[in-house]
């Protein structure tokens, strides 16, 4: 038997499970995902090889969605961060191009290479082609449009499982004996049918693609107005306390002055200390970065008046690669949830709210951490606002963070909910 076939399985296993991982969001940390993935791929490359090696090529053909297909989309299946309809659109569409890249690469064999080594080498070339065309055109309004529509997946699902069992019936019926110009005439139809489907399919996600955009748009600028609001009410706050501190100092200069007019000295020292205890003003500075600071001032003056603790160590620098309206934005809102959230714990549960920031010259990383609630409920990795229309605040954090190319976490154990945040500014 020739040994370049014992490569069909591992192209095979290789590049279905390559085009799923690109499109896909998974469930598990890189190194427990990393390490099921092996122990899959061991497994089933062994379970494959043995099969061709034992049985032939004609066998392993026959068995070929029972060995490879179906336990790798197992997998799959179980690491995956949706584990619904969207899944199983992307496995029934990674099947069909699995079967759509053996067309080719038998036609070549049969009348060019005749040989195992061609056989592969087409696959190979094949699928680079194809999965560059999925990576760099597909993959994001893919993903965009798997955040958007949680429903009806399965139902597109249905025209690429149609699609992949016709293709493995014309295999079997050419590992049967059938001919090969007949066989090679359906499936090249079978192909042209789901390739102008899936043409029309991709219009559709870039369009929802550009809606998405512009909702997100519409989301940022919302909450950047918001921001704006809360910072105006700060400057406003601030302006009325100066204001204040103006009128109550000309009222106490008159009343000084009466005093040592009047010879009474003592009297006037007293006041005088007596003021200096009452009319003392904190400078609120908790980072360099004003429009931040902004914020930090105004939410840790409300958590003040609701009895909450809030704890702010934050390192930001006055400028960054980021515009200051959508980085404070960015803390109003994460910051906003957080005091929601222990508005709505009784008063003899502890309040409090941590913001932590640091910027190390390249990424900034946001930590906010606050007391909850022990029912916070969670859809996928994001948070489920309790109320109703709520969570637009949450979205519009997670598309700042995608738009520098971050990275976020939400968890919730033991009454304290975090959030996290990484952008590269």
């Amino acid at each position: 038997m020739n040994f370049a076939a014992f490569f069909i399985p591992l192209i095979t296993l290789i590049t279905a499970q390559a085009i799923v991982f690109d499109l896909a969001q998974f469930r598990f940390s890189k190194k427990k995902l990393y390490a099921i993935v092996i122990v899959e791929s061991v497994i089933q490359l062994a379970l494959s090889t043995a099969v061709l090696l034992l049985a032939g090529l004609e066998m392993y053909a026959k068995w070929y969605v029972l060995i490879t297909v179906l336990p790798a989309y197992a997998t799959f299946f179980y690491i995956s961060k949706n584990r619904d309809g969207r899944d199983i659109f992307t496995i029934v569409t990674t099947i069909l191009i699995s079967f759509i890249l053996s067309i080719p690469a038998m036609w070549f064999y049969r009348y060019h290479g005749n040989s195992y080594l061609s056989y592969n080498l087409v696959r190979i070339a094949l699928f680079g082609v194809i999965f560059a065309l999925i990576h760099f055109f597909f993959r994001k309004p893919y993903l965009i449009a798997q955040e958007e529509i949680d429903k009806g997946w399965g139902i597109f699902s249905i025209l690429p499982f149609l699609g992949s069992c016709l293709l493995y019936y014309e295999f079997l019926r050419y590992g049967e004996g059938g001919s090969f110009t007949e066989v090679l005439y359906v499936t090249t139809a079978i192909v042209i049918v789901m390739a102008s489907v899936y043409t029309v399919n991709f219009y559709m996600v870039l369009q929802l693609n550009d809606k998405y955009l512009v909702l997100e748009e519409k989301r940022i600028l919302t909450m950047q107005n918001k921001a704006q609001m809360d910072q105006h009410l700060q400057f406003k706050d601030d302006s009325e306390k100066t204001n204040r501190r103006w009128h109550d100092l000309r009222h106490s200069m008159q009343y000084l002055t009466e005093l040592l007019e009047e010879g009474n000295t003592g009297m006037a020292i007293e006041y005088l200390k007596e003021q200096m205890k009452t009319s003392t003003v904190v400078m609120e500075h908790y980072c360099q970065h004003p429009a931040v600071n902004s914020i930090l001032s105004l939410w840790a003056e409300r958590s003040r008046n609701e009895n909450i603790s809030m704890q702010v160590l934050a390192n930001i620098p006055k400028e960054l690669d980021i515009e200051p309206v959508e980085l404070s934005a960015l803390f109003a809102n994460a910051i906003e949830n957080a005091y929601c959230s222990c508005l709505a714990l009784p008063d003899s549960v502890q309040k409090f709210i941590k913001v932590e920031a640091l910027y190390n010259g390249k990424r900034l990383a946001i930590g906010i951490t606050n007391s909850c609630s022990d029912r916070v409920s969670f859809e996928g990795d994001m948070p489920v606002s309790a109320k109703e229309g709520g969570g637009i605040g949450t979205r519009s954090m997670v598309y700042t963070v995608k738009r520098f190319h971050g990275a976020y976490t939400f968890t919730a154990d033991s009454g304290i909910f975090s959030s996290r945040f990484v952008l590269n500014v």
